[in-house]
């Protein structure tokens, strides 16, 4: 009697635990409705605009807004005037918030026409963005998704340089492996970089992973990056977690995560303070 007790007590505290509220929760759900596809982009360097991705509900789309900051909420959402016609994602700003790298299935991103996702720059000058112009000397050679820029003017992005193989690269005449990170048995993207600080990125098939598509992070460690941490719970789960960035303030993580393949990418949030002191 008294070992059934104990399985008893056992079972609720393994379901009580399973009930209790992680501190994951939507990231404004002003701009990314649970029912259509959504991802953060990045934001000004005054914090007071944000540029994110979102699935047009009739063409399924995805298409680049921004919006500004209110008193408590993102307002005045408008589709940035380069976008709205192909799928435009996978986008980040560069330090100055003055060019904008982003992945597009749009024409005329390769000399091969059968290349379909390549990187483009689009520029802004005096408050107004100009035309996006394809980094045809990257895009020629593949598939390519995720750019991040970096100071020094190269691009960090994801490349099909082989079949079936993502893997993380630096921009240049040699498309350079980063070696540190990027390993043969699985596929990986970059995310999110502070530099000389930390990489995010989200990787497939790594020995510790989670689920189908985790979040790792990479301190820099005074001339290599260091070994990639699986983030883990509560942001990595059994299912497809990635597009990692920082809040502007730093305070939060936020992050995508869908099911499956054909399941709406919802944009999620954590507390980044308490998850780093882990």
């Amino acid at each position: 009697m008294f070992l059934f007790e104990i399985t008893c007590v056992k079972f609720l505290l393994l379901i009580l635990l399973q009930t209790l509220p992680s501190n994951v929760g939507p990231y404004a759900p002003e701009l990314f409705p649970e029912n259509l596809s959504g991802a953060a982009v990045g934001f000004s360097k005054d914090g007071k605009t944000i540029y994110f991705v979102r699935e047009q509900p009739v063409s399924h789309k995805l298409w680049m807004y921004e919006a500004k900051r209110g008193n408590d909420r993102w307002v005045d959402e408008r589709i940035l005037p380069f976008s709205g016609f192909d799928n435009d994602m996978g986008g980040r700003l560069n330090a100055g918030g003055t060019a904008l790298y982003f992945t597009s299935d749009r024409p005329g991103g390769s000399d091969d026409p059968k290349d379909t996702w390549n990187i483009w720059r689009v520029d802004l000058h005096g408050g107004e963005w100009g035309k996006p112009v394809p980094l045809k000397s990257v895009n020629n050679k593949g598939d390519e998704c995720c750019p991040v820029p970096l100071l020094s003017g190269d691009v960090l992005f994801s490349g099909s340089r082989a079949k079936d193989q993502w893997q993380m690269l630096v921009a240049n005449d040699a498309d350079e492996h980063v070696s540190e990170l990027s390993i043969s048995t699985a596929w990986q993207w970059p995310s999110y970089v502070i530099e000389k600080k930390f990489l995010f990125f989200n990787s497939m098939k790594r020995a510790d992973t989670k689920g189908m598509d985790d979040i790792y992070v990479s301190k820099w460690e005074g001339s290599k990056w260091g070994t990639p941490k699986n983030l883990g719970a509560p942001v990595n789960t059994n299912v497809y977690e990635d597009g990692a960035m920082l809040s502007p303030d730093g305070k939060l993580l936020i992050f995508c995560r869908h099911e499956t393949g054909e399941t709406p990418s919802r944009v999620l949030c954590v507390e980044w303070d308490r998850l780093a002191g882990n």
